[in-house]
């Protein structure tokens, strides 16, 4: 429950919230047919709204409350916290084993995203403020949230389901993440080079899935070009014969992050 009105705009930050200001707040919004039981966690908010201007600097990578803040109404943060940790985390195992530029793609990706959140949340500060303005917005929003579209659209934004990324196609949520990290390519061959980086499925609907879930190719042309960019380049296969040794290493000739022996 979040309460807000009169009362809590003059209190401070540091007042104890008490049962009798919760009870209070119920029977302004609900009547005197409710009353509070037990209070077992309650604490005060402000609505202050922060966005760090970089997600990265240098080596140094932001995510969740580090990068933003915002009024927690809607629970929107540990969404957003979960999500960027969720972007961020297959693109620093991919830098770690030798694919270069692609943490830039973390702050491109993942900024514009909290930006709306924060957006978001102050129209939603807005809406509880006890002013007469307000309240006539706040009536014409709850008409218009009446409509099945806009209820959808409201709670696919609010839930951080209908978020996307520029280059990418969606989320694919019938395709189950690889359980070794690697992304997924559904219902098309794979070229040669990328199987230690990208497991194939059998599908009718091709698809490029990247670790985080979300669509980096969807059939057509350029699924060597999504391969290259998220995924780094193809390796080619170097076979001592006499000893039985296998190693793989990337078309430019560096050395990649992990060899395979056999």
């Amino acid at each position: 429950m979040v309460v807000a009105g009169e009362e809590q705009q003059r209190l401070g930050r540091d007042a104890p919230v008490t049962a009798e200001e919760l009870q209070r707040g119920l029977t302004a919004a609900h009547g005197p047919g409710i009353e509070v039981g037990e209070v077992l966690w309650a604490s005060r908010f402000g609505d202050a709204a922060r966005q760090l201007e970089r997600y990265r600097h240098g080596r140094v990578l932001f995510a969740g409350d580090a990068a933003h803040i915002h009024l927690p109404i809607g629970g929107q943060g540990l969404n957003l916290g979960l999500q960027d940790a969720a972007n961020l985390g297959w693109k620093l195992a991919r830098t770690v084993h030798g694919h270069g530029g692609l943490l830039d793609s973390y702050h491109d990706e993942r900024h514009p995203v909290a930006a709306r959140v924060l957006l978001s949340t102050r129209a939603q500060g807005v809406l509880g403020v006890p002013d007469p303005d307000a309240m006539a917005v706040r009536e014409i929003i709850t008409g218009l949230l009446a409509t099945p579209d806009a209820r959808r659209a409201t709670a696919l934004e609010l839930s951080g389901i209908g978020i996307g990324y520029p280059a990418t196609f969606g989320r694919a949520t019938d395709v189950p993440a690889s359980p070794d990290g690697r992304a997924v390519l559904v219902g098309a061959p794979l070229p040669e080079g990328w199987a230690d980086r990208v497991e194939t499925r059998d599908g009718p609907q091709p698809r490029l899935v990247r670790p985080d879930g979300y669509v980096a190719w969807a059939g057509g042309p350029g699924l060597d070009a999504a391969l290259r960019q998220w995924f780094g380049p193809p390796v080619e296969s170097l076979v001592d014969s006499s000893a039985g040794r296998m190693t793989m290493r990337p078309d430019n000739g560096q050395k990649p992050g992990y060899p395979l022996t056999r």
